[in-house]
């Protein structure tokens, strides 16, 4: 898509690019694609594909697709939270066609509606710590919140108290430590619950190795 034609741009660092997009939603499911770890890159306005219905051809262009490093390949199409496919018989048929010929083909296609809306809070979340992905983690900063987690029964303590005895240990500032714990958080090395609006008042803990990163959210 052009610049031309789009309404909304998203700046991709796992991409490295600039994505040109038509809605407000395809904007936000950005940021699913952007923070799952399991999603490799993506474009948004692929290439057309070709579809049949009835043995008639038609042209279709997905809004997003993308590459995952174990999942396969993905089409992913985001609507409205009101549509409903079962409400016209020609959108069911379209993208049944669609989800199948695109099976043939060995790739995998989803429809985003309901999902944005069920995942309001967590895209706030994601929104608060965007910026934080940017940035490049600090060993000694990961170790010391890994060593201050592991002097707690369950590995679990309110973020506020994490910061607190960080900033005694280290002797820096409020403002150094938030830093390098808000990077470790946005990677999902220190884990919460993203389903609640974040606050320093909330328990985190160090995430196990092998867990389900606290951000991949995409249905694959």
């Amino acid at each position: 898509m052009s610049a031309v034609n789009s309404n909304w741009m998203f700046a991709s660092r796992k991409n490295n690019n600039v994505l040109f997009l038509q809605t407000e939603d395809e904007y936000k499911f950005c940021h699913f694609l952007e923070f799952d770890t399991r999603i490799q890159s993506y474009i948004s306005q692929p290439p057309r594909i070709m579809y049949h219905i009835d043995q008639e051809s038609h042209e279709y262009t997905a809004d997003f697709f993308a590459y995952t490093f174990s999942d396969g390949e993905w089409y992913f199409e985001v609507k409205t939270d009101s549509f409903d496919i079962n409400t016209h018989k020609s959108d069911k048929e379209k993208y049944g066609s669609i989800e199948y010929d695109l099976k043939k083909q060995g790739f995998n296609f989803l429809i985003i509606d309901e999902f944005l809306e069920k995942n309001r809070v967590l895209y706030q979340n994601m929104l608060q710590f965007k910026s934080y992905r940017k940035s490049d983690i600090d060993e000694q900063y990961m170790n010391l919140f890994k060593n201050i987690f592991s002097g707690y029964e369950g590995n679990f303590v309110r973020l506020k108290e994490l910061l607190k005895i960080a900033c005694r240990l280290t002797g820096n500032e409020p403002e150094v430590v938030n830093y390098h714990a808000y990077t470790l958080i946005s990677k999902g090395i220190i884990e919460f619950d993203v389903h609640k609006m974040f606050s320093t008042n909330m328990y985190v803990r160090f995430a196990d190795e092998g867990n389900t990163n606290i951000w991949n959210a995409v249905s694959l």
